[in-house]
């Protein structure tokens, strides 16, 4: 039998020495310029494939073919993406690739707005062969809201993801904004005036559909960076007394979420086409695009409105018990908040926009006589209510997490 002293000299003899180890080489590092000059260069294919189409009429004639391209180059993008990050140096992500192609689709729908208002003739041809719906003051402000405000989160979110930067509340405001817009799209476009034409390219919006729900559940498993202090005032089940102030604030923000229940539920009896003579009133000076239904935003603000009754009053309705009932601190909402305030701004920008101006053919938008200032300011308070709340109840919690 080895003595001990000779199996230790055993086995350091059976290490490998310095010389001989494998060296392990580390990836290169992520260029943040060059990522963010990749994602941007993505986003500009959006021109260059419209102008290879413009060389092509026979593509563009056909609501299957531009519907074929529409998914190829979704496709298409992808791969690009994927390529771009191996070349940039940066991890491969999938979330990150997501967000580069709907970044490129913001470009088009930006495209695609300047082509209704004549400011260009590329992309003219998918309001006949892919979306028509979109020939409607409501389809030109969701186009332009999708290719400025979207675009903006969007490669935000890319850049974000690719360098583990902070992403939630620009995540949060970007899902609430187009969870909002795309059960009133499709739904107000396949029951409103152009239910009629609806072609092959309205299944293009599918990924919107599903990926936002799974990008918050994803964006809500985050954990947060919380100081020592925080965790132990969270732990602590003894409720902190509310001052005069703080009771007042509590109580106004009660009241207005009270309001804003009562006020969706009002609204949600108006769009169903209410003939009580207030709600006829109603309609000719609060809601001036309920009031005509030949209208073709008719259909787009009719959906908005149940919208607003059957997930955004119940939203308040919570949120007033939380405040009176449990008295639940700000800071616990914020995340609910900020998501309702991203679907209000998509909401509400482009209600105001259909409110104030009508689309009429491929030229500048027409102004719409006789709005009242009524609507104006309704619309108004619905877009800056709940990014007040938001913004207060993000306050408190960084408050609380220091």
């Amino acid at each position: 039998m080895p003595s001990p002293s000779k199996r230790r000299s055993r086995s350091r003899s059976s290490k490998p020495s310095p010389s001989t180890r494998a060296v392990v080489v580390p990836p290169p590092p992520c260029h943040m310029g060059w990522a963010l000059v990749m994602l941007i260069t993505l986003s500009l294919q959006s021109v260059t494939i419209l102008i290879i189409l413009e060389f092509f009429p026979l593509l563009k004639a056909s609501p299957h073919a531009v519907a074929t391209i529409g998914f190829v180059a979704l496709g298409g993008l992808a791969l690009l993406a994927l390529l771009g990050f191996r070349l940039c140096g940066c991890r491969i992500s999938l979330w990150s690739t997501f967000f580069a192609v709907v970044t490129w689709s913001a470009a088009i729908d930006l495209v695609l707005a300047l082509a209704l208002v004549d400011k260009t003739n590329l992309g003219r041809f998918y309001m006949e062969t892919g979306e028509e719906y979109f020939k409607s003051s409501w389809g030109f402000g969701a186009l332009l809201w999708d290719g400025t405000a979207h675009y903006v989160i969007q490669l935000y979110l890319a850049f974000a993801t690719l360098f583990d930067r902070p992403r939630r509340v620009a995540g949060l405001l970007w899902a609430g904004s187009i969870i909002n817009s795309m059960p009133v799209l499709l739904l107000g476009a396949a029951t409103g005036a152009f239910s009629s034409t609806i072609k092959p390219s309205t299944a293009l919006n599918a990924p919107y559909v599903a990926v936002p729900i799974i990008y918050v559940a994803n964006l809500l498993s985050l954990p947060e960076k919380q100081s020592k202090q925080a965790k132990k005032s969270q732990r602590s089940t003894t409720p902190n007394p509310l001052d005069a102030t703080n009771a007042f604030k509590v109580c106004a923000w009660a009241t207005l979420h009270a309001i804003a229940v009562i006020l969706h539920v009002w609204r949600g009896a108006v769009a169903l086409s209410c003939q009580a003579p207030l709600a006829e009133s109603w309609r000719l000076t609060f809601d001036p695009v309920l009031a005509d239904p030949a209208r073709p935003s008719y259909g787009f603000a009719r959906l908005q409105c149940l919208v607003y009754f059957f997930y955004y009053a119940p939203f308040h309705a919570w949120t007033a018990y939380n405040l009176v009932v449990k008295k639940s601190p700000l800071a616990s909402m914020s995340d609910a908040s900020i998501f309702v305030a991203g679907g209000y701004a998509q909401a509400q920008a482009t209600y105001l926009g259909c409110v104030l101006f009508e689309w009429v053919s491929f030229g500048p938008l027409a102004a719409n006589d006789g709005v009242k200032t009524e609507a104006v300011m309704l619309g108004l308070l619905l877009l800056f209510f709940p990014f007040a709340f938001s913004l207060h109840c993000y306050i408190d919690s960084r408050k609380s997490k220091r």
